[in-house]
């Protein structure tokens, strides 16, 4: 996984962290696999072709970059693949809705910079709603996979420095 990182992400990354990031997403995908969720041949084609799009990349650059790093399209693809089925996975578990109370928001707005900078609390609050929403919905989407990695089966032995 680490070394099929581009050279400027593994300045970003240890061994560690590759390493961590793999078990989670390998945990995630199986937790997709038992729920039943799928992705169709037709879904992940459009992943890859949204990728080479948002990416502005030919089929042929992709594949050069993919060889580089050790990889190629088909594994590509599967990771478009686990990818699907691990948001699928997350839409269905971690809710998307939460209750904001207005003390929330106004001890938010209290503490922000909004007021120095002019903003009232009625331009503010929408955003500062969403942002609490979003905060909430990071920390249960948090909580969900720190459950599901607790239930899993992992020894870690060594990490490779």
């Amino acid at each position: 996984e680490y070394d099929s990182l581009a050279p400027q992400q593994r300045l970003d990354v240890t061994k560690a962290d590759a390493l961590s990031f793999l078990i989670e997403r390998e945990v995630l995908y199986q937790e997709a696999v038992k729920q039943g969720l799928k992705a169709t041949k037709e879904e992940v084609s459009r992943e890859y072709e949204y990728s080479l799009i948002t990416n502005n990349l030919t089929e042929a650059e992709l594949k050069g970059q993919l060889a580089a790093r050790n990889s190629s399209v088909e594994r590509f693809m599967l990771a478009l693949k686990k990818q699907l089925l691990i948001s699928r996975l997350l839409d269905k578990k971690v809710p998307k809705q939460f209750v904001i109370k207005s003390e929330e928001v106004g001890e938010f707005y209290n503490s922000s910079s909004f007021a120095s900078r002019g903003i009232g609390f009625e331009q503010a609050e929408k955003a500062i709603v969403e942002l609490l929403t979003a905060q909430k919905q990071q920390a249960a989407r948090e909580k969900y996979i720190a459950l599901l990695k607790d239930r899993a089966d992992v020894v870690i032995v060594a990490v490779p420095g």
